[in-house]
């Protein structure tokens, strides 16, 4: 018989294993990933532009979120993808539009990618076109359906686009007695075969566009962005169009052209692709691409952004509300019903761009993530965790509430977003891939690292560089603001917390459970890689690996002659001092220990410290380099800060609302400042 303590110590066991198994995993990719594609099993790729335009760069995760395999592919030839989905043999399938002509005049083909199921090999390169130049071709989406078909669509405006007799439109329409070249969506459906050149057959093939045109007219423009297929075959398409004669059905939501611009349209054609099921407007879309997906009982829900505040919102969504003037893009989530008459729902999700594909999980609930311009413009679940601008929303099924949401530091999500049967997500942003719960982690999780006076996660570092790190468990609820320790220098343990770059502890400015403010030791060698690690009293977290750069400038604050901050109500004048406070200006001409407080005369940065002062006149940017009056750390804190001293030029003219850059190491070739440089942060000027 077990012991009642034993049963304890069993019970906390198992307590503490779902804990540590609720803890995310951050990853890191290249840059401008196209997709995230999942294999339904719990694995994913992450699909990215590689090293230069004829690669690209296949990354394979699985289950737990860990890396497994990474791939770059030279095709030898300028490539862009756009989509990915997995087979029933578990085999990656690229899609997207390759250079049609050596050298590259601009042309471009369809391009099919069969690789293994590591992502590591290609078995087969395809494309889908005809021969017509300057047309072209590009493959936006792909999905396999329960027989293995392959089902591809995107944008043409190839006159010899190969298309099937009978299919809902199989001839080119024709202007003044000539076939019109015009941009328009296709969809075509693929029987898979054997390995070799042309690993498939075409099954059907067709355009989908409006026909009507003469050459008094502009012509048409559709392009089809986003491709669902359900178990019957049968194929819902969602795109962009300008056509006013856009085909569309009896009894559905919207058949008439009604914007000034463009129409986002849903359309779905029947399984042998020779008729439309039914096919509508929605409503004025500006931005590409749309996503799509079906739920259980064939519902499409899609999700884009608009511009327009006509887009058509439903009574009951989670928001109404359209933020400021047209222009501004705006992200919408939108759920048709499956014979295309009416809105379940639609619904704005504030001020953002990049919205992933519509997950619909086991309930029924929709997730999404996307990149938020202003993060106070979305709706959030009560006691969200809120570290910066890449949101993740779940949305109940009738689009009523949001039932959970999390904003994370910018950069880490936005891109993609897929649902693992295990419970888990995972998430691709910016150059990062973030697998964790569907909930906000618990135990120590690290979600993005920045630098301190950025706003954007990062995979480098500088030698003495405010960083800020995101997390859980990173600390105490309650904030603890930095210590002086004994030999008067910044304490390298608050709270019990430690933050280990290359095992060497680093002085701690801020500690609390969501975020640590540290600076990077100054001894880290340039061109190296370091290590990063959070050890707290209780727990520990993954270790990270960061590249060492010279310098990473970003700006603090901007500060007028008076001390004032800069502002649109406290403009610096033309001609008066300025004062910048900067993060990542690198190494300094005297070597002092890491957390040293800087005394008088303060040191200086190693290398030189300019600014770049820009203003639009009408269309005509105007430039000004400026170098520092002085440039040194700031007696009384830490040596890392750089304070420089600026005066704005006389000559220069100005429309108020100006920029300034930080400009390390500086020097002009052809007339062009080069060096490195800090992000622009805004300027505010006046004449005296």
């Amino acid at each position: 018989m077990l012991r009642p303590n034993f049963l304890f110590w069993l019970v906390l066991l198992c307590l503490t294993s779902a804990v540590s198994a609720q803890k995310a995993k951050l990853s890191y990719v290249d840059s401008s990933a196209c997709c995230l594609v999942s294999d339904g099993r719990g694995n994913s790729f992450v699909i990215t532009s590689g090293s230069s335009s004829t690669h690209i760069s296949v990354a394979k995760f699985d289950t737990k979120g860990d890396l497994v395999s990474r791939s770059e592919i030279d095709l030898k030839a300028v490539i862009v993808p756009f989509a990915g989905a997995v087979d029933a043999q578990g085999r990656l399938w690229i899609a997207g539009k390759v250079a049609a002509t050596q050298p590259f005049n601009g042309s471009t083909i369809g391009l099919l990618l069969q690789l293994d199921p590591t992502g590591a090999e290609v078995l087969s390169q395809s494309t889908i076109g005809g021969q017509d130049r300057p047309g072209g071709t590009e493959i936006h989406a792909i999905a396999f359906d329960q027989l293995g078909n392959c089902y591809v669509a995107g944008i043409t405006s190839q006159i010899d686009f190969p298309l099937t007799p009978g299919s809902f439109m199989d001839k080119t329409p024709v202007a003044d007695g000539a076939p019109l070249r015009a941009y328009r969506g296709f969809v075509a459906k693929l029987k898979i075969g054997g390995q070799g050149a042309a690993p498939f057959s075409i099954t059907y093939s067709t355009l989908l566009g409006g026909g009507a045109a003469t050459s008094a007219q502009p012509p048409p423009f559709i392009d089809i962005s986003a491709l669902a297929v359900d178990k019957d075959g049968i194929v819902t398409v969602a795109g962009i169009t300008t056509s006013a004669d856009f085909p569309t059905t009896a009894g559905v939501f919207q058949n008439k052209f009604t914007g000034s611009g463009q129409m986002v349209f849903l359309t779905r054609l029947n399984s042998e692709g020779s008729r439309l099921v039914w096919s509508t407007f929605v409503g004025p879309g500006s931005g590409l691409p749309l996503h799509l997906s079906l739920d259980s009982t064939g519902d499409p829900v899609f999700s884009g952004t608009t511009a327009d505040p006509l887009y058509p919102v439903t009574a009951g969504a989670v928001q109404r509300r359209f933020f400021g003037e047209a222009g501004y893009n705006h992200l919408f989530l939108t759920k048709l019903d499956s014979t295309g008459a009416r809105l379940i729902f639609s619904t704005f999700y504030g001020l953002g761009s990049s919205p992933s594909t519509p997950q619909v999980d086991e309930q029924g609930n929709i997730w999404m993530t996307a990149t938020l311009d202003d993060a106070a413009s979305v709706v959030l679940a009560p006691n969200s965790l809120s570290l910066g601008r890449s949101a993740i929303a779940q949305f109940s099924a009738d689009g009523s509430k949001v039932l959970f949401s999390e904003l994370l530091p910018s950069g880490v999500a936005g891109k993609e977003l897929a649902l693992n049967p295990d419970g888990s997500m995972t998430i691709a942003g910016n150059g990062f891939v973030l697998h964790q719960p569907r909930a906000v982690p618990s135990g120590l999780s690290i979600l993005g690292v920045a630098d301190s006076a950025g706003s954007e996660v990062t995979k480098s570092m500088a030698p003495g560089e405010y960083i800020s790190i995101f997390g859980t468990g990173l600390g105490p609820v309650a904030g603890a603001a930095m210590e002086v320790d004994s030999d008067g220098r910044i304490a390298r343990i608050l709270t019990g917390t430690q933050v280990l770059i290359n095992g060497i502890a680093a002085p701690l400015l801020y500690v609390s459970s969501n975020q640590i403010n540290a600076l990077v030791p100054y001894g880290v060698d340039v061109g190296t890689q370091l290590s990063l690690k959070v050890v707290t009293a209780a727990d520990s977290s993954q270790t990270l690996p960061f590249g060492v750069v010279r310098a990473q400038p970003n700006i603090f604050s901007v500060r007028n002659a008076d001390g004032s901050p800069n502002s649109l109500s406290r403009p610096a004048s033309i001609g008066s001092a300025i004062t910048v406070f900067v993060s990542g200006a690198g190494t300094l001409d005297s070597q002092l220990p890491d957390g040293t407080v800087a005394s008088s005369p303060a040191p200086a940065p190693a290398v030189s410290v300019a600014a770049i002062i820009g203003c639009s006149v009408g269309k005509l940017p105007q430039r000004a380099l400026v170098t520092a009056l002085s440039a040194a750390s700031v007696p009384g804190i830490e040596v890392n800060m750089l304070r420089a001293d600026f005066q704005v030029p006389e000559g220069i003219l100005i429309r108020l609302l100006c920029t300034i850059q930080i400009l390390l190491d500086a020097s002009v070739v052809t007339g062009i400042p080069i060096g490195i440089r800090s992000t622009p942060t805004i300027l505010y000027l006046q004449s005296q």
